[in-house]
C-alpha cells in the first residue's frame, strides 16, 4: 500500500507534534542538515496552526502518518529579495514549508511524494509556481528540490537571528 497525502485532521495534531519532536531528536543526535532545535520550529503549534488553517498535509499508511508538507502564501521577508523567475503575487505561489519525514521511514520515497503532491496541488489551484527556502547546509534537501525540479535562485539571510543559521537558498519551481 501507497503512503496516501490527506490534509491533517486536528485529532492528529499530537502525533503530528510528536514526529516533528522525534526528527529532531534524530538530527541532534546525528548530523542536523535543518538547524532545527528541540523546543522550537517545529513544534505542536506550527501543527495546530497547519491543521486550523487547512494548509497541513500528511502522508500516512494505515493509519501511521509517515510525513507532513505544508503548502500556504506565507512567506519570509528575506523572499522580497528573490530573483524569482516568475513575477507574480504570492496568491500565485504555494510556498512548502515543513517538509518533515519520521525518521523510522525514511528512504520510502515520502518526501518525494510530498513534493509531487505540492506540485500537483499547484496546478490545480492555478498557482504558478512552488517556492521554499533550505539551509545553505542541508545537502539532502538541496539534493532532493532539485532532483523534483527546484532551482536556487537567490543566496539570503532569513534574519532568523540563530547562530550558525543564517544563510540560506529560495528556491523555486514553476508550474
Amino acid at each position: 500500500m501507497d503512503w496516501k497525502i490527506v490534509k491533517g485532521r486536528e485529532e492528529q495534531v499530537e502525533e503530528i507534534a510528536a514526529l516533528y519532536a522525534r526528527t529532531i531528536d534524530a538530527l541532534v543526535e546525528g548530523v542536523n542538515y535543518t538547524g532545527w532545535r528541540r523546543g522550537g520550529y517545529p513544534g505542536e503549534a506550527t501543527a495546530r496552526e497547519g491543521v486550523a488553517a487547512g494548509t497541513l498535509y500528511v502522508a500516512q499508511k494505515e493509519g501511521a502518518i509517515g510525513g507532513t508538507i505544508i503548502l500556504n502564501h506565507l512567506y519570509e521577508g528575506a523572499y522580497e529579495k528573490g530573483k524569482w523567475a516568475v513575477d507574480c503575487p504570492y496568491s500565485e505561489v504555494f510556498c512548502v514549508h515543513t517538509l518533515v519525514v519520521d525518521p523510522a521511514c525514511r528512504g520510502q520515497g515520502i518526501a518525494s511524494a510530498l513534493l509531487d503532491f505540492a506540485a500537483a496541488e499547484g496546478r490545480r489551484a492555478g498557482m504558478r509556481a512552488l517556492r521554499l527556502d533550505v539551509f545553505e547546509e542541508n545537502a539532502p534537501a538541496i539534493a532532493l528540490y532539485e532532483k523534483k525540479g527546484f532551482e536556487r535562485r537567490t543566496r539570503v539571510d532569513l534574519g532568523l537571528g540563530i547562530p550558525g543559521l543564517k544563510w540560506f537558498y529560495l528556491c523555486e519551481k514553476l508550474l
